[in-house]
């Protein structure tokens, strides 16, 4: 009960039910690809991985003011119509409008 292993998968699980359309069915676009990092879109969700040894940031189009970090719980704001994620080493997360 106490495994973040378990935490993460049961959070990933979460994740997954309550956008389930999104992730099967709706559009998706590459937002970044790095030997390091990963970021893509899917419908209004923004999929951000950090794969390198060190933190690394991430700086992505972005259609809403105000993103969540699914996983995080952080809140992004963006600027300009970009995101910039910071991410620790070997992290993701999964990003949603908070408007």
């Amino acid at each position: 009960e106490n495994n973040p292993c378990t935490a993460l998968i049961g959070k990933l699980g979460n994740i997954h039910a309550a956008y389930r359309y999104e992730f099967a069915y709706a559009e998706y676009r590459e937002l970044a690809l790095t030997t390091g990092q990963y970021a893509f879109a899917r419908g209004r969700l923004i999929v951000a991985v950090n794969n390198a040894d060190e933190e690394s940031i991430i700086n992505v189009e972005a259609h809403a003011h105000k993103y969540e970090g699914l996983i995080s719980g952080s809140i992004l704001e963006s600027n300009d119509g970009r995101l910039e994620i910071k991410l620790a080493a070997c992290k993701g997360d999964i990003f949603v409008p908070a408007e």
